[in-house]
């Protein structure tokens, strides 16, 4: 609801959403490289979720009154069902939460608690 009202906003003053290129990133901040440089740019994300996403990425920036926050990254494109969930690293891990009630898990090794699952 928040980043509605802040949309409109700033649509209001003249600025709108950007597409980027992450070309920095320290952790919790990203600089982003689109129609302008967007430095110390934090990240928006569902409560739970933490991510970092690497260098070159498509950003999808929306300019607040000082700075501006990152929504996220332009997703990849996979063969998901629609409806299912995939979780992915730039490693290669995932996992997939499949509409017929199965995960499917693509890992070089699985740890629960330190402990590695074989």
């Amino acid at each position: 609801m928040w980043i509605l009202k802040a949309m409109n906003s700033i649509s209001k003053n003249g600025k709108n959403a950007d597409i980027g290129a992450i070309v920095n990133t320290s952790g919790k901040t990203l600089r982003i490289q689109g129609c302008q440089q967007y430095r110390e740019i934090p990240i928006a994300a569902p409560y739970g979720i933490a991510y970092n996403p690497p260098h070159g990425e498509e950003s999808v920036i929306v300019p607040l009154e000082n700075s501006g926050i990152c929504l996220g990254v332009k997703s990849k494109n996979t063969a998901l069902s629609e409806g299912e969930i995939m979780i992915y690293s730039s490693g290669g891990a995932s996992i997939l939460l499949k509409n017929d009630g199965s995960i499917s898990i693509n890992a070089e090794s699985v740890r629960i608690n330190g402990r590695e699952i074989t």
